[in-house]
C-alpha cells in the first residue's frame, strides 16, 4: 500500500512540526479572543443605559461590539480548528507510512 502525498516523504516531519506551530499561533488567538468576549460583555454591560442588570444584559448581547467579539472568536476557533484537523490527518499519514515500512523491513529480514 502506498499513500500519495503532494511532497516528498522526507519532508513530511517538517510539514508535521509547520502544522502544529500554525495550530498553535492560531490556538492561541482563539483563547485570547475567547478570554476578551467576558471582558467585551462585562465593559458593554456597565456602560449600558438600562437600570436593572438583566436589560443591561440584554443590552449588552445585543449590542454589535458584543457581536464583533462573538463572530471572531468563532472564525478564529474554527480557523485553529482546521488546522488541527489538518496537523492530525498530516500525521496519521506519517504513522501509516512509518508503520508500513517497518513491516515490508521486517518481511524483507524473514525473506
Amino acid at each position: 500500500m502506498h499513500l500519495k502525498f503532494d511532497f516528498a516523504f522526507d519532508e513530511l516531519p517538517e510539514r508535521i512540526a509547520a502544522l502544529r506551530a500554525e495550530w498553535d499561533v492560531l490556538d492561541d488567538v482563539a483563547r485570547r479572543l475567547t478570554d476578551h468576549k467576558s471582558i467585551v460583555f462585562s465593559e458593554l454591560v456597565n456602560q449600558a443605559p438600562e437600570t436593572s442588570i438583566e436589560r443591561a444584559k440584554h443590552w449588552a448581547r445585543t449590542h454589535d461590539k458584543n457581536r464583533d467579539i462573538i463572530d471572531r472568536a468563532r472564525v478564529a476557533r474554527t480557523a485553529a480548528n482546521l488546522k488541527l484537523s489538518e496537523y492530525k490527518s498530516l500525521n496519521q499519514q506519517w504513522e501509516t507510512m512509518r508503520s508500513l515500512n517497518a513491516s515490508e523491513r521486517a518481511e524483507m529480514t524473514m525473506r
